[in-house]
């Protein structure tokens, strides 16, 4: 722990101009340039030692360039900030050699991070380092654990950043090059989501992955939310929430994954139903409380009538008169259902209400045949006139006059 402290205050030294290039602290002086610069002690002034070195990068003479490189690869990571800055200024073989200079520093930085980690105990220090830190112990219950406890917690966080380094890398050291990483690194994860039970299943990927995506304000492209949810129907990831050696941690990650704003949430509904995870209830309300259409409205109401969401059930009797469409959607078949047979908001509202009732759609003429996880066939609930829906309704209000 002593040696994190130490660097955190090293900012501070930063600001006050301490030398941090080691060539300086030692006496040394820097090599003239190849245009007759004669020999001169580098200044003391922080960002004038980095602008000399960088400077120095494009020097004509070979020497030059590798003296200013050997320094700058013993920077710390205080002098991340300037390197920042001077990066946005370099041109041509200059932005190139710096560019490859800040990769291996990082590199270091990274690991002497995660060496930290390692050591540390301190929950607020190790927050200092891990910006996913705070909310991983929310995620996970593990904000008042128990030393044993908190020890695990803090093992199986070491688990997830190592199974993604160059993601948590960039997330540190490069915020804007993380949506793109995510991307990638996601559609490959996807593709070993294949339920395989004799191919390797990276957990630590699939959390890392979780816990990363889930922060509103990382940006997500393209197809990396519905990359990441194909866990959520991997045999072998169920398996760890139900009954794995870090069950409850993976259900509180996966659970806040849930609960990311703007993802499809039709696969999160079902996984929440089929775990009974009380992040399926908040997910469930803000579906039906926004201006949706589509199978996740009915996901929303069966994923309440299968939590026993009581609370719930004036939010569904108040889309009773809801005509929102849910069935049939685009290229749907319609089988052996009439003509201008439809689903509505409605119809799955009042199912789901008639279950937390302790009532069955049947009570109320709802011809409803039943699904293992999600209590009834979507395409069983619905009707083809307004004039049958209302008789549906009499009934429920006659059943429950309340």
């Amino acid at each position: 722990m002593c040696v994190l402290r130490s660097w955190i205050p090293a900012v501070a030294l930063l600001l006050s101009g301490t030398v941090f290039v080691p060539g300086s602290v030692h006496g040394q002086q820097t090599a003239a340039g190849a245009s007759g610069r004669s020999a001169q002690q580098v200044p003391d002034d922080p960002a004038m030692q980095v602008q000399r070195l960088v400077q120095d990068l494009g020097d004509e003479a070979f020497a030059v360039r590798q003296r200013a490189s050997a320094d700058l690869l013993r920077l710390e990571e205080t002098a991340w900030p300037l390197l920042n800055q001077a990066r946005t200024t370099a041109t041509g073989e200059v932005a190139v050699r710096l560019q490859q200079l800040q990769q291996r520093l990082t590199a270091r930085w990274f690991q002497q991070r995660v060496q930290r980690l390692q050591a540390e105990a301190d929950a607020a220090v190790i927050a200092a380092e891990w910006p996913d830190w705070p909310r991983f112990l929310v995620l996970t219950g593990g904000s008042d654990a128990e030393p044993q406890q908190a020890m695990l917690l803090r093992g199986l966080f070491l688990q997830i950043v190592q199974s993604e380094s160059e993601l948590f890398a960039a997330r540190v050291f490069d915020p804007p090059a993380l949506p793109g990483l995510l991307e990638v690194r996601s559609q490959r994860f996807a593709e070993s989501c294949d339920g395989r039970e004799d191919r390797p299943f990276s957990t630590g990927s699939g959390l890392a992955l979780m816990l990363l995506a889930s922060d509103a304000s990382v940006r997500l492209v393209r197809a990396t939310s519905a990359h990441i949810s194909r866990a959520l129907e991997d045999p072998r990831f169920n398996k760890l929430v139900e009954d794995g050696v870090h069950a409850r941690s993976v259900r509180g990650v996966a659970s806040g994954w849930l609960l990311r704003p703007g993802i499809s949430a039709d696969r999160p509904l079902l996984f929440a139903m089929q775990h009974q995870l009380p992040a399926g209830r908040e997910l469930a309300v803000r579906i039906l409380n926004g201006n949706l259409r589509g199978p996740q409205l009915y996901y929303a109401c069966m994923c309440l009538a299968v939590l026993e969401s009581r609370q719930d059930l004036s939010l569904l009797e108040s889309k009773f008169a809801s005509e929102s469409l849910i069935w049939p959607v685009r290229g749907a078949v319609l089988g052996e259902r009439p003509s201008g047979f439809q689903v509505q908001l409605g119809d799955a509202a009042l199912a789901a209400a008639l279950v937390l009732r302790g009532g069955q759609p049947p009570d109320v003429g709802i011809p409803a045949e039943r699904s293992n996880i999600m209590l009834f066939r979507m395409e069983t609930l619905g009707s083809v006139s307004a004039e049958e829906r209302v008789e549906r309704l009499r009934k429920y209000r006659v059943k429950y006059p309340e």
